[in-house]
């Protein structure tokens, strides 16, 4: 009786145009819970990865890393959502917390801002935040109008040292530079994310290395000060940038994102 009053419960939720609303929620990794803490789900975050940031994870369950999520002790913590992210989390653990009668929302791949707003969108259509979405949304198209003076440098975005791996056109970082008014260094490559040759990097000769900050800055400089010749070496140009706004997408950082390449295109030599 009581399983058939929540399905029946549901479905006038459903009819009725009312909004799904979770209180207690998981995130299986910082993109999602990013998103969450952008709608203002700040109270309703329950449990968190390893992955997210320090201050984050005080005062909340800390379930495991995006690859092994402890799926016991997500479900000890009685989630009415639990949102996963195809670009991080395993299907199978998808799979396995449905399988336990979890709501569990999947945010799609990001290669471009469009990806990331539907992203968005889905999540609070989801949480019933629909309203404060469209609106963030507004302020931040008006935001990204700022005219651009498009220049002719370039920007070699590492993503790793050991291989050496950058993001081709079909990668919102692709996407991040352009909007600044940059160049890509490895733009014509169709592929989103692969391994290149230092001797590579150095024959296309960027203006500017952009690297998330990930405790590796002085690793890189020291690795590219052996080619004093390349552009990003002579200018001093090997920039470090927030790793949590660079590879968690949201369209807020997204923004900021494009602000700061924008503002580092625009520094005199």
């Amino acid at each position: 009786m009581k399983k058939f009053f929540l399905s029946f419960f549901s479905l006038f939720m459903l009819w009725s145009g009312v909004g799904f609303c979770a209180d207690r929620i998981v995130s299986l990794g910082p993109y999602s819970t990013e998103n969450l803490l952008l709608l203002g789900l700040d109270k309703e975050l329950k449990g968190i990865t390893v992955h997210d940031r320090e201050f984050l994870r005080k005062g909340r369950e800390t379930i495991g890393t995006l690859l092994e999520p402890n799926i016991e002790k997500i479900f000890s913590l009685r989630p009415d959502m639990v949102v996963a992210s195809k670009e991080g989390n395993r299907e199978e653990n998808v799979k396995k917390l449905r399988s336990l009668g979890m709501k569990v929302v999947v945010l799609e791949e990001v290669r471009s801002l469009k990806d990331s707003q539907e992203n968005f969108l889905l999540l609070a259509k989801e949480t019933g935040r629909e309203e404060i979405a469209k609106k963030l949304l507004s302020a931040l198209a008006v935001r990204m109008q700022t005219p651009v003076k498009k220049g002719k440098k370039s920007i070699f975005i590492q993503l790793g040292i050991r291989p050496i791996v950058t993001a081709g056109q079909y990668s919102y970082f692709d996407e991040i530079i352009e909007r600044a008014g940059g160049k890509n260094l490895f733009h014509r490559s169709l592929r989103k994310y692969f391994a290149v040759s230092q001797e590579e990097v150095v024959r296309r000769n960027p203006d500017i290395i952009l690297t998330l900050d990930m405790g590796q800055k002085e690793e890189i400089v020291s690795f590219w000060s052996r080619f004093p010749n390349m552009g990003a070496v002579k200018f001093g140009k090997i920039v470090s940038v927030d790793d949590i706004i660079f590879s968690n997408p949201t369209p807020l950082h997204f923004c900021k994102a494009v602000e700061i390449v924008r503002s580092l295109l625009e520094e005199k030599e």
